[in-house]
């Protein structure tokens, strides 16, 4: 059985952030929260992400059922044929590499879609062994505080990061209240001794912009299930 971690942090990656928010996540992408459960389509775009490959052999899923209560899975890899999940995600918070090869790392991207190919879900990109995304849906029957929030830039460009959400059900995203988070360079944080308190089934992501794109950033958050 699957047990919560009362303290968690969420961690992504974008390597390609442009002028506008977009989601800090490795796909680069706008980012879909599903309205509906499916069985995930997972493929990598390599075939050594196979059971006696050199890449990533095996996966672990962290997600949501349609209830919002977590599950979990094991995939077995396939390389470049499609892996259909026995269980239906409605969320993915975190993919990590359970069993890997020789190269301890995925040697191609590997994406998590929604049955119908829609979505991507969750991906592990090549050179990676989990998923880097500041995206996360807080499960039912707990709530998310959220104490501490940070970014990082390797590219000498103005940025900014901003923690964006969605209320059970909405399809419009607020914007929490500390605003925007903006700095050239380096590492910036933020830090509340009250912390930001998210209800179940409330949707968060961090954002991130870069003047003239092509910025590089990471960005988290760290917070205690309550």
């Amino acid at each position: 059985m699957f047990r919560l971690r009362p303290k968690i942090e969420v961690h992504g990656q974008n390597l390609a952030v442009s002028a506008t928010y977009e989601p800090v996540w490795k796909m680069s992408t706008a980012y879909t929260f599903p309205t509906s459960a499916s069985n995930l389509v997972v493929v990598s775009t390599d075939a050594k992400d196979t059971l006696t490959g050199v890449g990533v052999r095996k996966i672990l899923i962290e997600g949501l059922d349609v209830n919002y209560k977590v599950i979990t899975e094991t995939v077995e890899m396939d390389g470049t044929t499609k892996v259909n999940t026995t269980k239906e995600f409605l969320r993915v918070n975190f993919v990590k590499a359970l069993e890997v090869g020789s190269d301890a790392n995925a040697a191609g991207d590997i994406t998590l879609k929604d049955s119908t190919e829609t979505y991507t879900l969750a991906a592990v990109i090549a050179g990676d062994n989990q998923s880097l995304a500041a995206i996360y849906t807080v499960p039912a029957g707990v709530n998310l505080r959220i104490t501490d929030i940070y970014a990082s830039e390797d590219q000498n460009k103005a940025s900014a990061i901003a923690l964006f959400y969605y209320e059970n059900g909405s399809n419009k995203p607020k914007l929490k209240s500390f605003e925007s988070l903006y700095f050239i360079q380096g590492q910036v944080s933020y830090h509340s001794n009250n912390g930001f308190l998210f209800t179940e089934k409330t949707d968060l992501y961090i954002a991130a912009l870069s003047a003239g794109g092509s910025g590089h950033i990471s960005a988290g958050f760290i917070g205690i299930l309550v």
